[in-house]
């Protein structure tokens, strides 16, 4: 009696199986990984659009002459101007967004760009500052002091991943509202 070698010709119907789930459990695994992965980058694609935003709005306000940046921004009272957005704390004194007629508006109070689908809210704040020349600090107005504009440029957008749903970047620059440009000793 001969023995006829044994023949593998393929895969049986129970390994096929068995490969099928194992890749099924690994991939499931995987799939969770790459949606997290899928919302984190939408996540920081719209950050990095507000940090663009906010610094073109920056641009925006040294592009305009510091004695000129308020023009058509009148100093803010209880019933002019409202809350700031982005959940900022300005003091209501200094700010420099109400609304005036006396002369066009250079500087805008706020805009609504829309980059990849996304709605984006900016807002320009202006407040008033002074600050000595010894002194690093831009306080309230006293006596030989440099009059500022500290311009704060907040961005603001929707995303269920922020807090209230809403996300927001916020920077800011200050301006000097000096006519000319500074005379340095020894400059002609």
């Amino acid at each position: 009696m001969t023995r006829r070698p044994l023949r593998e010709e393929g895969f049986t119907l129970i390994e096929v199986m068995v490969s099928v789930a194992v890749l099924s459990v690994v991939m499931t695994a995987l799939t969770a990984f790459f949606i997290r992965t899928t919302a984190v980058t939408n996540q920081q694609r719209a950050m990095q659009v507000a940090v663009q935003l906010a610094a073109d709005g920056s641009e925006r306000v040294r592009a305009i002459k510091g004695n000129e940046l308020g023009n058509g921004r009148g100093q803010c009272t209880a019933t002019t101007c409202s809350n700031p957005n982005a959940g900022l704390t300005l003091p209501l004194n200094r700010r420099w967004d109400a609304p005036t007629n006396t002369k066009p508006r250079l500087l805008p109070l706020s805009d609504s760009p829309q980059v990849n689908g996304v709605t984006y809210q900016r807002y320009w704040y202006l407040m008033k500052c002074w600050q000595a020349a010894n002194n690093g600090t831009c306080g309230n107005n006293s006596t030989d002091e440099v009059e500022f504009f500290r311009a704060i440029i907040a961005v603001t957008w929707a995303d269920s991943h922020c807090k209230g749903r809403e996300c927001s970047y916020t920077t800011a620059t200050l301006v000097s509202t000096a006519a000319g440009e500074p005379l340095y000793p020894g400059t002609p």
